[in-house]
Parts: C-alpha cells; structure tokens; sequence
C-alpha cells in the first residue's frame, strides 16, 4: 500500500499527467486522472488525521482499512475530517462550491467511459487542481 508521502506525490504526478494527456488531446485519460489527484491528496490527509503512514494491515486492521479503500470523493471528504470546511467553503464561495460539484461526481468507473470532450476535460482538471490547492493546505 502506498505511504502518505507517495500519495502527496502521486496527487501532483496525476494532475501534471492529467494535464498533459488533454493538451494531446486524449481528453478521457486527462479527465479519469484528474480525480484520481483528489483521491490521493484526501487519502494523505486521512493518514496524517489518523496519524498513520498508510493503510495496510500493519498500520491499521483489515477490517477497518476498507472503509479508507474506497474511491469515492464524497466519502473520503468525511473520513478526512475536512466536511465542515468544505461546507463553510462553499457557502461562502461559489467558486468553490461549483469545483466541488464538478469534482464530486467523478468516480473511478470513468475508466470506461469514451466521448469526453475538450471542454468538459478542461473544466474538470481546472476544478480539481483549485480543490487540490485546498487539500494540500491540510497535508
């Protein structure tokens, strides 16, 4: 399982290969790594919350692992602790709220999806990397 620091690398790795990928227009693979920046860049601070360097069976049980193994954004939100002020930044800028309206409705089934266009891919990499810059204040 990957460490808390590789995460933080692995969140910065995935939105620079996100943006790549769309400036050579392969807008599906730029889109699907996108969120997966936000995932990793939750799941560091999850492990910097809980005060643990990852979530393998040395660190945490098994049976309490799953709940942190999952991909789901909204999820995470609330195991990393940040709800409240994710909901105190959206109520005051709506800048942030639309992000995290974009952002929240990614999901690693996106890997299969085809049809994903230019301006779609754009929008969502530019509302992952505002939600990234938030994160990553709380790594």
């Amino acid at each position: 399982m990957t460490t808390s620091a590789e995460l933080k690398t692995l969140a910065q790795q995935r939105i620079q290969e996100a943006e790549v990928l769309i400036s050579h227009k392969h807008y599906e693979g730029g889109y699907y790594l996108s969120g997966y920046a936000i995932e990793f860049s939750l799941k560091a601070i999850i492990c910097k919350r809980l005060d643990i360097e990852m979530f393998d069976g040395r660190h945490v049980p098994d049976a309490i692992s799953k709940a942190f193994k999952v991909h789901d954004l909204k999820h995470l939100i609330i195991l990393s602790g940040l709800q409240k002020n994710l909901e105190n930044n959206m109520a005051a800028d709506t800048g942030f709220s639309f992000a995290w309206s974009i952002a929240s409705s990614w999901s690693e089934q996106r890997r299969y999806e085809t049809g994903c266009n230019h301006k779609t891919a754009e929008t969502f990499i530019e509302e992952a990397k505002l939600l990234l810059k938030w994160t990553q204040q709380h790594w």
